[in-house]
């Protein structure tokens, strides 16, 4: 991330799922952090941002920044939510 001030992913490659299909079933469900993982293993700063729904289930951005940018990642997640209410979500 040495080239970047800021990465923005999804926080989940697939829609969230509802809990009533998880519980019980945790450990299928382990794939939903393949892309947290990796920043989350690099001790870089990561902040989901809900952005939308889908069926009613929110779908988020992941906001990932180099590590010790902690205020700045939170500075650009103010930002976003922000606009993402001056959007209507």
């Amino acid at each position: 991330m040495k080239d970047y001030d800021l990465l923005i992913t999804p926080a989940c490659n697939e829609t969230a799922p509802r809990i009533s299909e998880v519980l019980g079933r945790e450990g299928e469900y382990r794939r939903l952090l393949n892309i947290t993982e990796v920043f989350n293993s690099t001790r870089s700063p990561s902040f989901s941002l809900p952005v939308t729904r889908v069926n009613g289930l929110p779908v988020s951005a992941l906001l990932n920044a180099p590590p010790n940018e902690d205020m700045k990642l939170l500075a650009v997640a103010v930002e976003m939510e922000k606009t993402i209410k001056r959007h209507g979500e």
